[in-house]
């Protein structure tokens, strides 16, 4: 299913006057601490602290915990050019959002590289998320457009001598246009603004003209589901001793 044809909407018709977990928002300063080692005790060592306004950032504050003067956001950010070769991706980018069969998410090129018993035990696995940290946005008037070129395209097939997929590779020279973006949970900082009040007050008039777009309520869910996971699923290691 591609992103054109999804039966519920990405985002709202309108905006509401406060705001929201997953609202897309401009205006925001992001600042990027530096350093080569911890910093000794009279924090001597040198560091760097870069500071941009990106074109857009993503509230990640849960609704109830948005105000008192301070909020999480994180930069909403180009798409990795590699994603476009994974078919099921190319058609439909959005799917990274929700639970899908591995190979539905594994680069062709590493589909290649398993073993024939990683491909059977990958064929019937349960659905889980991939690319765990990243949540696509949807195409959106409000997003510019920017190019992808690809140097190979992957054509799945049949192997003959297991009955399993696998991929060809051709050299060919193509160019993606698209209009999406993502945000990754690795990517999360905190910025105070005095005007950021608490969801029981009405919001202040210049933060509400910073919300570009917010999320339908299911895709709402959707972002809340994958955080969750992501930050909520204990390591392997942990899990032996629990």
């Amino acid at each position: 299913m591609s992103q054109n044809n999804r039966s519920s909407k990405f985002y709202q018709d309108s905006v509401e006057k406060k705001l929201r977990f997953g609202d897309v928002l401009k205006g925001y300063l992001l600042t990027t601490p530096m350093i080569s080692k911890p910093l000794g005790e009279n924090a001597k060592d040198p560091y760097d602290i870069e500071v941009c306004v990106p074109e857009f950032s993503v509230v990640l504050d849960p609704c109830c915990h948005i105000g008192e003067g301070s909020i999480s956001l994180t930069p909403l950010i180009e798409v990795p050019p590699h994603f476009w070769d994974t078919s099921c991706l190319a058609e439909d980018m959005t799917r990274i959002n929700r639970i899908a069969m591995p190979k539905d998410l594994m680069h062709p090129a590493a589909w290649n590289k398993i073993s024939v018993e990683e491909r059977r035990i990958s064929m019937n696995a349960t659905p889980e998320y991939g690319h765990k940290h990243y949540f696509i946005y949807e195409e959106n008037p409000q997003f510019h457009k920017y190019p992808v070129l690809r140097e190979i395209r992957y054509h799945e097939v049949i192997d003959p001598s297991n009955q399993l997929p696998k991929y060809e590779e051709k050299i060919e020279q193509y160019t993606i246009t698209t209009g999406l973006y993502m945000i990754d949970f690795k990517n999360i900082y905190h910025l105070n603004c005095e005007r950021i009040f608490p969801s029981r007050r009405e919001a202040d008039e210049e933060i509400l003209k910073s919300v570009v777009l917010q999320l339908s309520v299911k895709t709402r869910s959707e972002l809340r589901d994958k955080m969750a996971d992501y930050f909520g699923k204990p390591p392997d290691e942990d899990l032996v001793d629990m």
